[in-house]
This record gives C-alpha cells, structure tokens and sequence, in this order.
C-alpha cells in the first residue's frame, strides 16, 4: 500500500509545538512527540530519535522534548527540564506521558529514564514502540508499571515511528550501518543523457530534500564517476541552519576519480578535508606521486586502503570502517554501478527514488539500474510525498541481508 507522507524536512524545519493548555486527542499527542523527535536528526548518531510529550490529567498539552545528542539527556529528561523550567511541575500529577519509544531502563551515560517516570506523580505512560535494545526491551515498561503507573501502547500506530528507530534497530542487531540510496530519475528511469553528467532531472524542492538526507544520514558515498563528471562538495545546504557536515565517503578503487582533475581542484577538499575517506586499492595508494600522499595527509583527509579487488569484499571493508568510526548509517549517492552493486550484494535497506515527470528520448542515455543484475527488487512500506512538481517513493528493501 502507498502511503502519503508529508516532507520530513517540513516537519523538521516547521514544527512548533501547539500552546500549553491545548487539548490533544492521544493521535495528536502522539503525533507531536514524533515531529519532535526528529529535532535530533543528523546529531543522535547511534542512538534512536526519541520524542515526548506530557499533557494533563485533562489531556491538555504541557510540554515536548526530544533527544538531541547522543550522549545528552534523553528525551524524558529534556520534557521535565522544560517542564521545570515553565514552572509546571505541578501539572504532571494525574498527567499521561507520551513516547515514541518505550523509556531506558538502564543507567548509562545518562540515568534510567523509566526510574525517573517511575517516581513521578503521573497516572499513564503510553508508548509508541518498544525498545529493541536488549537492555531495555519490556524492562522499561516493568518498571514503570510496578510504580503503579499505567502503561499502554499507543493505538495510533504511525509508520513515522519505525523510521524514527530503524537505524537504531539495525546497528543493534547486525553492528554494521544502515545503508540507504538515494536516485533522482525521469519517469522512464534515466538519470543523464550520455556525456551530459551535469544536468539537473529533479527541481529544486527535491534537491533541497536530498540535502535534508545527507544531515540524516552519517555518511555519504559515491563511485568514481560522480566526483569526475560532478565535482560535488557532498555537503548540507539548502537549509537555514549551519549543519554538521557528514563523512563523505569515495569509493575509487583505481584511483579513477582522484586522478581525473588536478588534485587541487576537487571541492570535497574545500569543505572539512578531515571527514574525508578516499578508497583506493592499497598497490594503487602505493604507486601515487608523494606529492599527492602528502596534499591529502596535509588535510587530514583518511586514506583508506582497500585489501581486495572484489567489490563486495571492499564494501564490507567500508562498512566495518565507519560502524568504528561511530557511523550509524550510510547514504549512497551514485552512480549506477554502486547502486546497482550494493543492491546486487543485498547491502541497501532503503530507497528513496525521486522521479521528474518527464521522459528523456533520443542518443544515448545512463539509468540508474544499468548495473543491477538481480531478477526483481521490491520496496515495502512504500511512502509518497509530492515535492512541487516532483514526487518522492521512500521504502524498505527487502532483500537486503
């Protein structure tokens, strides 16, 4: 089934938190916890987005809080501080709190979040999904319910909850990144005219969307050819904000795309060089000139050396790298031989194709599926979000390993 989804990046952007004192179905409750989670886009990293709200014994709305960092207080810990900080403490006897995600029940960096519900004077706690950490996983809900506290899961079941904690979810459970693709296509799959790399399928809504997922992600990677053809920086903008900028990742086995310009000339060196991975095979590292080893040691670009000349070998490579160096998830670029490689190994979770209503006919023409060799490839949990005059597909890959 398709579904509409508003523009994550709106919500992200947009979102205010309705007065104190609004009344709130347990929908709109909920709803707002989970556009509030997704404040902590581009800076929780390894951990989930958590949102939390707290409305009175009423149902009317008191406050909102989310996760913002990894290693800072949860969202629990920030909808008390605001709580504290109006001067409202006084309104949670009696009140239900609502989380996309069940509370921690264990003390880490920050304290269990369920122990601090559990010493508060509120009547229910209603959650979104339970936590999938084996640490937590139903201990949680145990420990606030043996407060005497209601707990219950939420009814509305928005599908925005499990995109919250997929990332989460799936480093948890394999250790490795959560690896998404991103293509922009015309209606009949193509992606550039040959020999006209730079021109542009989507609008420019879409863009700026696509910029919105290189801050979701933690890491970018693209083949040879895009940084040839495209030059690209790989960094956020379309934004208001300043952003962190992710790891870009480049996979150039042979050296192809380091070698394709002056090596001076690449904008991926202009824009934080030190979050910079080159991959090139290690004989290939060894025969470059000491000019360039030394330019790209100068930046505090990372070059990685590949130990294999199969490509699925090397991916994993990569994937090991950035699960050490904290990195949760990976959005691959471009072009078609990557998407069409990491979906041809089973090494894609999710897909977010963009399409242009328009058809390219006549000469020669790239598709983005041109190097997937596999019989058939099937999205589920398919969203749909219009972008002017443009439209986003979004949706679970499901034989990804």
């Amino acid at each position: 089934m398709l579904q509409y989804r508003e523009p994550l990046d709106d919500i992200y952007q947009n979102f205010l938190c309705p007065p104190v004192g609004t009344k709130l179905s347990a929908k709109e409750a909920m709803s707002i916890a989970i556009s509030k989670a997704l404040e902590g886009v581009g800076y929780v990293e390894t951990n989930p987005l958590v949102g939390a709200v707290a409305v009175d014994k009423n149902h009317c709305f008191i406050a909102a809080g989310a996760h913002l960092k990894n290693g800072s207080s949860h969202a629990e810990a920030n909808l008390l501080k605001v709580i504290e900080e109006q001067n409202q403490v006084h309104l949670l006897r009696g009140a239900t709190i609502y989380v996309t995600l069940e509370p921690c029940a264990h003390k880490g960096r920050t304290s269990s979040c369920a122990k601090t519900l559990a010493s508060l004077p509120i009547s229910k706690l209603v959650y979104g999904l339970v936590d999938p950490d084996p640490r937590v996983n139903g201990k949680g809900i145990n420990i606030i319910e043996q407060a005497g506290i209601k707990v219950s899961p939420c009814s509305y079941k928005d599908p925005l909850l499990g995109r919250l904690i997929e990332v989460f979810s799936w480093v948890k459970t394999t250790s490795m990144p959560f690896v998404s693709m991103k293509a922009a296509t015309t209606l009949n799959g193509v992606i550039a005219r040959q020999g006209d790399q730079r021109c542009w399928i989507t609008g420019e809504r879409a863009r700026s969307y696509g910029h919105w997922l290189r801050l979701f992600y933690d890491a970018i990677l693209v083949g040879p050819k895009t940084i040839a053809f495209d030059n690209p920086r790989l960094d956020v903008r379309f934004l208001p904000q300043k952003h962190r900028v992710p790891w870009r990742v480049v996979y150039d086995p042979d050296a192809q795309a380091l070698l394709s310009r002056d090596f001076k000339g690449h904008d991926l060196f202009k824009v934080s060089p030190e979050k910079l991975i080159w991959c090139c095979h290690h004989k290939v590292w060894r025969r470059l000139s000491k000019d360039i080893m030394f330019f790209l040691e100068s930046l505090g670009v990372s070059c990685f050396s590949l130990l294999s000349f199969n490509h699925h070998e090397n991916y994993l490579q990569i994937l090991q790298e950035l699960a050490k160096r904290g990195c949760a998830s990976l959005l691959l670029e471009g072009g078609a031989f990557i998407w069409g490689s990491f979906l041809n190994f089973k090494l894609v979770n999710r897909a977010h194709l963009f399409q242009a209503p328009i058809i390219f006919g006549n000469g020669e023409r790239v598709y983005w599926d041109s190097s997937l060799q596999i019989s058939q490839l099937e999205l589920k949990d398919l969203e749909w979000t219009p972008l002017d005059k443009d439209f986003l597909i979004e949706g679970r890959v499901t034989n990804s390993i």
